[in-house]
């Protein structure tokens, strides 16, 4: 399931073979990814539960030389 592929993912990345088995080239790209798909697993496996996943957008922080738009305070606020 989605743990062990995120596993699988962790692993190759330790051992430095993670762009030779065709996994992106960023850790950040995978760890959207395994939310966005836990969200989805999720909400399926539980259809009488509301479930949701928030994007902040592009937050500054020290990840992208504090280029986005947003504080990082504003972007952690979630709504509900």
């Amino acid at each position: 399931g989605l743990s062990s592929l995120m596993d699988e993912f962790v692993r190759d990345a330790r051992d430095g073979g993670r762009r030779q088995r065709g996994w992106p080239a960023t850790c950040y790209g995978m760890s959207k990814l395994g939310v966005i798909a836990l969200t989805r697993v999720l909400a399926r496996e539980h259809p009488c539960m509301m479930v949701n996943s928030v994007d902040p957008g592009r937050c500054r922080t020290d990840q992208n030389d504090n280029r986005g738009p947003v504080n990082a305070a504003d972007g952690a606020y979630t709504p509900y």
